[in-house]
């Protein structure tokens, strides 16, 4: 898949529909829709606002079908402030996640399903919060030449989901978005090489090169990893260390235009070249 088309890829409209419906399973007081039901508001709280829970919260969702998110963020705060105790609180504070998102202020997203999974471990909306809280890292990502934080914490929201809640309805685009990231951090890894390549600086091109046959084996950057590390080592004059890496490139990908390459250097030792 096309990286620039896979990384603008939010999450779609139908996944609020998604969310909506997870928030009504298993209401209090048989409210199975995405609206509160009267049993569910506690009682006995202050009140700053004049308006019922059900109002509150429907303001908040119509609001945010709208397009309008500030407002519909801004419903489901009071909300959180007034009832805090209410199972409807809990959706709000997702649904307000889910704004915060789509509005790009990704902190804020972060930061509230953080705090939901760690309130609410055990409560059914939590696989969403691994979910969205991995996308608002994902969202972030841009070119392989970035800081790799972002990357490497989305991976660890994917792989969450699709560890302890394989059946859920996130699982599988989690398992996509884990291949990518894998990918994409070999990819920086190999980025990084190259460069120092460039530069003659091989001992950060082995760490780079080693690495990406070490922790990232499923992704295609790892011929061209052992390609290059064969380049190195025959350029310092190691040559039985570049002969081992050239065996196990041959071993493993037999076929490989990289492998056909490594195969030509021999006898020879030339200055590698980080070019394709």
């Amino acid at each position: 898949m096309n990286r620039k088309r896979f990384l603008n890829r939010k999450l779609p409209r139908s996944s609020f529909a998604l969310l909506c419906l997870l928030l009504g399973a298993g209401g209090a007081g048989g409210g199975g829709g995405c609206a509160p039901g009267a049993d569910d508001i506690p009682q006995g709280l202050a009140q700053d606002d004049p308006r019922s829970l059900e109002a509150i919260y429907n303001t908040g969702l119509d609001r945010l079908l709208s397009g309008d998110r500030f407002g519909a963020i801004q419903e489901f705060n009071i909300i959180e402030l007034q009832y805090p105790y209410s199972v409807w609180t809990r959706r709000a504070s997702l649904l307000s996640a889910y704004a915060h998102y789509l509005n790009s202020s990704y902190e804020e997203a972060i930061a509230i399903t953080r705090s939901f999974i760690g309130l609410y471990p055990g409560n059914a909306n939590v696989p969403y919060a691994y979910y969205l809280n991995a996308m608002a890292h994902f969202d972030q990502l841009d070119s392989v030449d970035h800081d790799p934080l972002l990357a490497r914490q989305a991976l660890g929201g994917f792989e969450a989901i699709t560890r302890s809640f394989p059946d859920s309805a996130y699982a599988a685009d989690s398992h996509a978005k884990i291949r990518f990231l894998r990918a994409y951090l070999a990819g920086r890894e190999m980025y990084l090489g190259r460069y120092y390549m460039r530069r003659g600086e091989y001992v950060g091109a082995l760490q780079r090169f080693q690495s990406i046959i070490a922790a990232h084996q499923q992704t295609p950057y790892v011929p061209e990893a052992l390609h290059r590390l064969v380049e190195i080592y025959l350029a310092i004059g190691m040559t039985d260390e570049a002969k081992r890496w050239a065996a196990i490139l041959g071993h493993n990908f037999p076929s490989s235009a990289w492998y056909k390459r490594t195969y030509a250097l021999f006898p020879r030792a030339p200055t590698p070249s980080a070019k394709r």
